[in-house]
């Protein structure tokens, strides 16, 4: 297991990207604030028995998507 034992924790999300780039949206109403995230930049590679990075403070009214990049032209061979 890569991830630690305990109640609460969960894989959310992965991506495949090379170099991905996670949207952080805090706040409500007007105090919106957005921002993009490099990952590459901010965390970096990590052994299997480590513990991970802190990205933000957790709150309610915290999302986080990664940033899509456009897709190719040509098909994908397995849909």
């Amino acid at each position: 297991m890569f991830i630690r034992e305990g109640e609460g924790n969960r894989l959310e999300t992965v991506s495949t990207e090379d170099e991905p780039v996670l949207i952080v949206q805090t706040g409500r109403g007007s105090q919106v604030r957005k921002a993009k995230i490099k990952t590459a930049k901010v965390v970096e590679v990590m052994g299997w028995k480590a513990v991970g990075a802190k990205l933000t403070e957790y709150t309610k009214s915290l999302t986080m998507e990664w940033d899509q990049k456009k897709k190719p032209d040509q098909p994908e061979l397995f849909d």
